[in-house]
């Protein structure tokens, strides 16, 4: 009874800090930092992509990144970091301005230098099937730069960035 208590305490405790102060810095893939996302989804026949940076805050294992360039699709993430290795968590966002919320699961393998996570999202659509796609992460900074952002909101969401190296501080 004391593990489970323990567990089930643990999880949302550790997401409280990451959220209030921030990430920690462990030698095995830090993922703090700005990320650029592009994640895929289909309708009917065709594809779509939609581009979002990231804070990205990291608490020993734990993991909480908002969206800080789309006003109108705000995202937030919940996740945990898996053997150095695997993002599992979930995701919930404001679609379509004022249509409602959504959220679903993902699942991201993180490549061994830390500056690149590849994987899949699932989640409901507007007509509340279940729907799924590509989500492609790459980090563009090392450190959350407060000037960087404000660039962010102020150019074109698609642009050419530089790949940042994760273990630069």
């Amino acid at each position: 009874m004391s593990i489970f208590l323990t567990i089930l305490l643990t999880d949302p405790i550790n997401f409280l800090i990451a959220k209030i102060f921030g990430g920690t810095k462990i030698k095995e893939n830090k993922i703090s930092g700005i990320w650029k996302a592009v994640w895929y989804y289909e309708t009917g026949i065709k594809r779509h992509s939609i581009i979002q940076y990231y804070k990205v805050k990291q608490f020993g294992n734990f993991v909480i990144a908002r969206s800080i360039n789309d006003e109108i699709n705000p995202t937030e993430i919940k996740a945990k970091i898996s053997n150095n290795t695997f993002l599992t968590g979930s995701w919930v966002g404001k679609f379509e301005k004022n249509k409602g919320r959504y959220h679903g699961a993902l699942q991201f393998l993180i490549t061994p230098t830390g500056n690149k996570m590849n994987g899949k999202w699932i989640g409901f659509d507007t007509k509340h099937k279940v729907n799924g796609g590509d989500w492609e992460w790459i980090l563009t900074q090392n450190k959350v730069d407060k000037e960087f952002i404000k660039q962010l909101s102020s150019e074109e969401k698609e642009e050419n960035i530089e790949i940042a190296s994760p273990n630069k501080t």
